[in-house]
């Protein structure tokens, strides 16, 4: 007779397991689709400024002076046609101007480099990613279930609120 092997009762796989499924529970998770698309942009590493499709929820939205021209990965180039702020007041000023790019096929990009040059520090680990301003974490963003990116939310809603408690009211940025 041989003896049966069993591969799953090692202590180590059914920590490593539990960790996966609690991993899970923590992660912020959101479901994109054509309603809420206008709710969230892609948090882009690579993004020299935040580029937003066109009905994105704005304030200050105005004609832009001088648009930019933007290269776009299939090698086309297309103009901003207007410069707004995103509506996240947690955000400092610098942080939140925007360009509005009618040639943006499906979303918003939100640049982590403007984010980080105007104060902002963006933290992202397998489960997590948050921006923090002055030490305060000011906004969690969420996985897309589609795509494995992370998205940050351009609206105020309920999801936000137990971190709005956090935002800094002494904003001195220009």
């Amino acid at each position: 007779m041989y003896p049966t092997q069993h591969l799953n009762t090692s202590p180590f796989l059914s920590k490593q397991r539990y960790g996966v499924v609690a991993a899970s529970a923590l992660l912020r998770k959101i479901d994109m689709t054509e309603k809420n698309k206008l709710s969230w942009a892609i948090l882009d590493s690579g993004a020299s400024s935040h580029f937003l499709i066109s009905n994105t929820p704005v304030q200050n939205k105005e004609i832009a002076t001088t648009p930019l021209h933007i290269t776009l990965p299939i090698d086309a180039t297309v103009k901003s046609s207007h410069t707004a702020d995103i509506a996240p007041p947690q955000l400092p000023p610098m942080a939140g101007i925007a360009h509005i790019v009618p040639g943006l096929a499906s979303h918003s990009l939100i640049s982590v480099v403007k984010l980080c040059n105007a104060g902002c520090k963006v933290n992202i680990t397998d489960i997590t990613c948050e921006v923090h301003y002055r030490g305060k974490a000011v906004i969690q963003c969420s996985k897309c279930t589609k795509t494995g990116l992370w998205m940050i939310p351009l609206t105020n809603d309920t999801s936000q609120d137990t971190l709005n408690a956090n935002i800094p009211t002494d904003d001195v940025t220009a």
